[in-house]
């Protein structure tokens, strides 16, 4: 017959402790102390390690060099995110800006590279990627890497717009 006792702290249940009581009821054992936060965060980091491996192993399975991979990895740390939502489809800024930080310092490292290959690595259109390059370099201040002038662009977009708008009544 096994019982459970659980002992309660300010952060709710930290450890359980089994109670083993033999058939004649004499003698009372007690199984060692499992910690659940420790034990808790432990598979919380051994998921987040293997989040993290297949992110890189992505990249690596789209041609991506070592040399690439490593860059990558250090953007995402630096960003506190997996590497696989930088090679993901989802939009939300911190992503993006982490998206764009990898792909500029990847050109940044080989300038030669063409926007196609960095597409193919990154799972990305050649022109989303020469836009990202851009944009990285326009926020930050950083040196242009491709002869894409987004300001152009985003005056044409607006003209655009504004001349849809005065269409429709």
């Amino acid at each position: 017959m096994f019982a459970v006792a659980h002992r309660a702290t300010e952060r709710g249940i930290s450890a359980r402790s089994v109670a083993v009581v033999q058939e004649n009821g004499a003698k009372q054992v007690k199984a060692p102390v499992i910690n659940l936060e420790v034990e808790a965060e432990r598979r919380r980091l051994s998921a987040i390690e293997q989040r993290r491996a297949d992110g890189l192993r992505q990249f690596r399975r789209w041609g991506m060099p070592d040399w690439a991979v490593k860059i990558v990895a250090e953007v995402a740390d630096d960003h506190a995110i997996c590497p696989g939502e930088i090679a993901g489809r989802r939009r939300f800024k911190p992503i993006v800006d982490a998206r764009r930080e990898a792909i500029y310092r990847v050109k940044a490292v080989k300038p030669l590279l063409s926007c196609i290959i960095l597409g193919k690595w990154f799972n990305r259109d050649h022109t989303s990627v020469t836009h990202l390059t851009a944009s990285y370099s326009e926020a930050t201040g950083a040196p242009r890497l491709v002869g894409y002038d987004i300001g152009k662009t985003r005056a044409r977009y607006i003209k655009r717009r504004d001349a849809a708008k005065a269409q429709t009544p």
